[in-house]
């Protein structure tokens, strides 16, 4: 079961990616305290308060997108633990990233992963998801790729620190436009 992630999820989100980040699942800075883990998740707490995340485009150039998050509930009591959580993040008003999501360890290895996903890619910002980057070294980066290929994605572009996974269903356009991404984050011009 899904329900809109809020403010008051920072704490579990920011456990998580930090979790997550330990197993090589996200960038390893998110680890500890420094100053880019410290704007990340100061700018996370917003994108959960405001629904907008501020990132930088492939210039360079500070901007703010739409973001939406979920946490993930297994089965049906409302009070039960969350297992996980998922956002989404905007393209340039060209569909959506999914672009964090974890499950928690304890909740590992029995579906809940391909739940909480394919519930997500259900919703509004879900049904216009075109991008997902995994990062290799993540210790689940395989069981990731298999899930994502399963529900209409395919691995398009690879660098050293992540593989680009393009939905079936992208538009024409958004191929293009992710091959040029990721070469511009491979150092490729």
């Amino acid at each position: 079961m899904l329900s809109p992630a809020n403010a008051g999820h920072h704490a579990l989100i920011s456990g998580l990616i930090r979790e997550c980040a330990a197993e090589g699942a996200f960038d390893p800075e998110l680890t500890g305290r420094s100053l880019a883990a410290d704007v990340f998740f100061a700018n996370l707490q917003c994108a959960l308060h405001e629904g907008r995340f501020t990132t930088s485009d492939a210039a360079g150039h500070l901007r703010t997108v739409p973001a939406h998050g979920y946490i993930y509930v297994s089965g049906l009591e409302r009070d039960a633990p969350p297992a996980g959580f998922g956002m989404f993040k905007s393209l340039d008003g060209a569909g959506f990233e999914l672009w964090l999501t974890a499950i928690a360890p304890a909740w590992r290895g029995n579906g809940h992963g391909r739940a909480m996903i394919t519930a997500m890619l259900a919703t509004p910002a879900g049904r216009m998801t075109y991008l997902v980057r995994v990062n290799p070294q993540g210790s689940n980066a395989a069981a990731m790729s298999h899930l994502l290929c399963s529900l209409g994605f395919s691995a398009m572009a690879h660098t050293t620190l992540c593989t680009w996974y393009l939905a079936d269903q992208a538009p024409p356009d958004m191929a293009a436009r992710i091959s040029a991404a990721a070469s511009n984050a491979a150092g490729v011009h």
